[in-house]
């Protein structure tokens, strides 16, 4: 998809030489992929809840389910265990969990 925007140089600048990233459009990708991470996991930490409503303004983008994460996370240590790398088993607990804590 194609867009045009208009940006001030100084901060394109200022975000090439802090990231080293060169190309303006994986800059920009990688600046709207870090303010979707970053307002994840602000809500995460006011709220513990992807769903609910916060003081921030608009509601954040939900990349996954809490489901999603914890089959990912199991994925990745299957697959590691299976690389041969020591890993032990988690029990990763869901959200209620680790909000009773």
């Amino acid at each position: 998809m194609q867009t045009i925007i208009e940006l001030d140089n100084r901060l394109l600048d200022r975000a090439r030489f802090i990231t080293g990233i060169k190309e303006q459009t994986a800059l920009i990708r990688a600046g709207l992929e870090a303010l979707i991470e970053r307002a994840n996991a602000r809500m995460d930490a006011t709220t513990g809840d992807p769903g609910a409503e916060y003081a921030g303004g608009d509601k954040p983008i939900q990349l996954c389910t809490e489901d999603e994460k914890r089959q990912r996370i199991r994925a990745l240590l299957d697959f590691a265990a299976c690389e041969g790398f020591p890993v032990e088993k988690l029990d990763i607990p869901s959200r209620e969990e680790r909000n009773a804590r």
